[in-house]
């Protein structure tokens, strides 16, 4: 289960971003959020930092471009026209 810990969501102001008791032995994670406004363009990371050349593949769906790393795995999502397709709590 991943969760966007945004600071002043109502899910953080609720306390539903962690668990007493994590499901299944999992622990939470986060998503990380820029979000360009002049260009409108969005980028939820999977990690705090990806490093220069990390992302070797990239794949265009449906104005998002999903950057994967070397063994295939998600690392982050450029969303085009973000003011539209964000959440609203994820909208800063």
């Amino acid at each position: 289960m991943v969760r966007a810990a945004l600071a002043g969501s109502h899910e953080a102001k609720e306390g539903l971003l962690s668990w007493e008791e994590e499901p299944d032995g999992r622990r939470p994670k986060t998503v990380y959020l820029t979000w360009d406004k002049d260009h409108d363009v969005a980028y939820i990371a999977m990690k705090h930092e990806i490093a220069p050349g990390e992302a070797v593949r990239q794949e265009t769906v449906d104005g998002a471009v999903l950057d994967y790393g070397v063994s295939g795995e998600l690392l982050g999502i450029e969303l085009l026209d973000a003011a539209t397709r964000l959440p609203s709590e994820m909208r800063l």
